[in-house]
């Protein structure tokens, strides 16, 4: 499969599951910068929004959550691909990351399917 490289922002508060998808997308060819949490993410983000092609995040974090984070991205860049991972969400939740625009993934994420989500976006 041919796969075009992109630059992700990789946010989730467990390290284990963080240094797996790191790999995983690292493998799938794309440069990766893996944080461990909202606030990270969004220190990044606002210092070099435009050096990212994607982010993706955890929802369930301790401190900032996951849709926060997406809202306060979404402040800076209507645009940006956000893919949403979230083990169990709430419907509410669902439809406000729909709202801003975001795709969701269940966890365990399936990499095949988190690689055609990006192929896709």
């Amino acid at each position: 499969m041919n796969h075009k490289s992109k630059k992700l922002l990789l946010v989730d508060d467990d390290q284990t599951v963080l240094k797996l998808m790191t790999e995983v997308l690292t493998g799938f060819g794309h440069y990766v910068t893996s944080v461990p949490s909202a606030r990270h993410a969004l220190d990044h983000f606002t210092s070099a929004g435009q050096a990212f092609d994607l982010l993706i995040t955890d929802i369930c974090m301790p401190g900032m959550n996951g849709v926060e984070l997406i809202k306060a991205v979404r402040a800076h860049n209507r645009t940006l691909p956000i893919i949403a991972i979230s083990g169990f969400s709430e419907p509410e939740d669902q439809n406000e990351i729909a709202h801003y625009d975001a795709r969701m993934l269940t966890k365990p994420v399936d990499f095949l399917t988190l690689q055609q989500t990006i192929d896709a976006l």
